[in-house]
């Protein structure tokens, strides 16, 4: 009988030293605080940002090893979870892809158990700006030779790539690609071509690749050749300069104009 209780209390304190071992895990995460902050209320589309979650126990004081969700719904963050520490705070490092095509607010939404978090934050896109200047040349009736054409030659055009944070894009492939309106008042055609690029002129738009300079510029040199009126009138030609990087298309236009008085 004695040999008995020996053995019954031995099993007691075995089974009171292993319930107070914590196994190193955290309480119910179905109860308590959820918060999360971002290191920045703003990043540029392709750069990071950290997020930080703190997971507040109302009986655990160092709640660590609960696994913290991150995610948002609009994909622009790809998911990712992280475990608290003693502390009980999480981070995560939040990679934001870079090709949105403008500026957006995005909800970042931290969770675990049954508990939640959100933090804003806006994602800045890649700025491609484009500068188009038109231009206009007058002729007198006296002085001016019958089909006679004038050309106009571009100066000071940019292309302009840069970051979200206004930072230059160096190095990057650009499109461009040029479409032209015509009315002229002889009917006749306009001819636009780059100068020192090869164009492609099988069928419209004639389009060209170029790759920015270190202060994220293309300076696009083009010629417009546009033939005179016969009779006092005007020829206009309205360009429209299309520049893509990615999934980022701008367009400008531009008009250029030969009237004979």
């Amino acid at each position: 009988m004695r040999a008995r209780l020996l053995f019954l209390l031995l099993i007691s304190v075995i089974t009171i030293v292993v319930a107070g071992c914590g196994g190193g895990g955290a309480d119910s995460n179905t109860t308590g605080i959820l918060s999360a902050a971002p290191s920045a209320t703003a990043v540029a589309a392709g750069k990071s940002l950290t997020v930080t979650a703190t997971y507040t126990h109302p009986t655990n004081s160092a709640p660590s090893g609960v696994p913290i969700t991150f995610s948002d719904a609009s994909g622009i963050f790809a998911s990712t979870t992280a475990y608290t520490g003693p502390d009980g705070k999480a981070t995560a490092l939040l990679n934001a892809t870079n090709v949105i095509l403008a500026d957006q607010t995005v909800t970042i939404v931290a969770s675990t158990g049954g508990l939640r978090a959100t933090c804003d934050v806006t994602v800045k896109a890649d700025k491609l700006n484009v500068v188009a200047a038109g231009d206009e040349a007058s002729f007198t009736d006296a002085n001016t030779p019958q089909n006679t054409s004038v050309r106009f030659v571009s100066s000071g055009d940019f292309i302009t790539l840069a970051d979200g944070d206004g930072l230059p894009l160096a190095n990057r492939t650009v499109t461009i690609k040029v479409h032209t309106i015509v009315n002229a008042g002889d009917g006749t055609g306009t001819v636009l071509y780059w100068q020192g690029l090869p164009v492609d002129l099988s069928s419209p738009p004639a389009t060209i690749t170029a790759t920015t300079d270190s202060a994220g510029n293309i300076a696009p040199q083009y010629s417009v050749d546009m033939p005179i009126p016969n009779t006092k009138s005007s020829n206009v030609i309205a360009v429209v300069f299309e520049a893509q990087y990615g999934n980022i298309i701008t367009r400008k236009s531009a008009l250029y104009t030969a009237t004979r008085n």
